[in-house]
């Protein structure tokens, strides 16, 4: 093992070489790191999960953030007013795109919630043997463990939000067997995990709404959406005012609105950076060989590389991490 480690090192220091490779040098290494790391996870099963915030050493000083988002909450509660947060004076009805459920999980068991998270997404995947044969299942399942994209999401760049994708898979095998009943339970328990996935789920159940001429799937969105109005309940309670700059701000800080935005992302106009075309291209592939195949093109593959380029180039409503997830 020791010697496979350092010639993994060793061989990551040849970038164009590792990225000419890459379908064959991550086929071998990332195996390799998920078992280290998860050998290395059977500390969890000691307990004390509130001192394990994350498994990546920048994002635990990021999950401070968070950490001091869900004290605030659980003290004040969503319509409260926090002494402790900006310059103080703090309306948490500021924070309504927070799921308490998953924000409280993740504050006192970061790491855990993580590795469920994560495995709750794959596992998921077994569902799909309703429409494929369970071999075929199995292999994209495997494949989809040893990949990058699993890695990243359990160990790097995910937080409370994984609770939601969780559900993810689900509901796009409800979209492929028309089961609007299950396409809305799943997006249903996905805004207990996380806003996020609720606005994507929606806007890509939109697109697929308008290419059917049908209501169905977007109806298939309203239990979820209902159900995150609740967050909204503070501001009847709060000067008119007061909620539309709340709500302006919001929209400021994801580029929606660019008028006296204190915080402005930095606008790339029509183009795109060298990382989402790659994604792009990517992901282009696919398009290419289920429309050589089939002679169609795949309408929710292409319909999501729709919302990623709206976040990529109009809006930033979600990381870029959501965008790969979904």
């Amino acid at each position: 093992m020791g010697s496979v480690q350092k010639f993994i090192d060793r061989f990551g220091q040849f970038g164009l070489v590792r990225l000419a490779l890459y379908p064959i040098t991550t086929a071998i290494a990332t195996p390799i790191r998920l078992y280290q790391t998860l050998w290395n996870c059977l500390v969890l099963l000691r307990g004390h999960w509130s001192r394990y915030p994350h498994f990546n050493a920048n994002a635990s000083f990021t999950t401070l953030f968070y950490w001091t988002r869900a004290l605030n909450l659980y003290r004040f509660g969503r319509r409260g007013i926090s002494p402790y947060l900006g310059l103080g004076a703090f309306n948490l009805s500021r924070c309504f795109h927070y799921s308490l459920a998953s924000l409280f999980s993740f504050w006192k068991a970061g790491a855990v919630v993580l590795l469920i998270g994560a495995f709750g997404w794959l596992g998921s995947f077994y569902l799909w043997k309703s429409v494929a044969e369970l071999n075929w299942v199995l292999i994209v399942m495997g494949l989809g463990l040893i990949s990058t994209l699993f890695y990243m999401n359990a160990f790097k760049s995910q937080n409370y939000n994984i609770l939601g994708w969780v559900f993810f898979p689900t509901m796009l095998l409800g979209i492929t067997l028309g089961n609007w009943y299950l396409v809305a339970a799943s997006v249903f328990l996905a805004s207990f995990g996380s806003f996020t996935v609720v606005f994507i789920s929606t806007m890509l159940l939109t697109l697929i709404s308008i290419y059917m001429l049908s209501f169905l799937p977007l109806l298939a969105a309203v239990p979820a959406c209902l159900k995150l109005l609740i967050h909204f309940y503070p501001f009847l309670f709060i000067k008119r005012e007061e909620g539309s700059n709340i709500v302006g701000s919001v929209l400021k800080a994801i580029g929606f609105s660019r008028k006296k935005a204190k915080y402005k992302r930095k606008s790339k106009g029509l183009k795109l950076g060298i990382g989402e075309l790659y994604f792009l291209i990517l992901t282009g592939q696919f398009v290419l060989v289920h429309y050589l195949i089939h002679s169609a093109l795949p309408t929710i593959l292409v319909a999501a590389m729709g919302i990623y380029l709206i976040n990529s180039l109009i809006m930033r409503f979600a990381d870029r991490e959501s965008a790969y997830m979904m």
